[in-house]
């Protein structure tokens, strides 16, 4: 590998491992480009996708609130490393979590 990075070695790519660099540059481009890779990649991401939610200051009295009187508002502040595909298509926890976030309470 470094013998035929030094013989393209120039001014835009000065040493043997810039020239190394962009190849792998080069070519993890290109791979990412496919289509079915970026497919696989996508998936497996939201395979291992996670939300956690953590209490601010200013929405700690509302979550001691809603624990304390058993509201349903509660869980917007507990999910703890919920994965993605455990949101139901019905339930609306997401949408909670998104409006506690927008207060600035989670």
């Amino acid at each position: 590998c470094k013998e035929v990075c030094i013989k393209h070695i120039d001014q835009n790519f000065p040493t043997w491992e810039a020239v190394r660099d962009g190849v792998s540059t080069f070519l993890m481009r290109l791979i990412a480009a496919e289509p079915r890779v970026r497919s696989y990649v996508c998936k497996e991401f939201w395979k291992h996708c996670t939300i956690s939610a953590k209490v601010t200051e200013a929405g700690r009295s509302l979550a001691k609130d809603a624990a304390h009187n058993f509201k349903k508002s509660y869980r917007g502040f507990t999910v703890a490393y919920r994965p993605v595909s455990r949101f139901q298509e019905n339930d609306d926890l997401f949408l909670e979590m998104m409006q506690l976030q927008s207060k600035g309470f989670i």
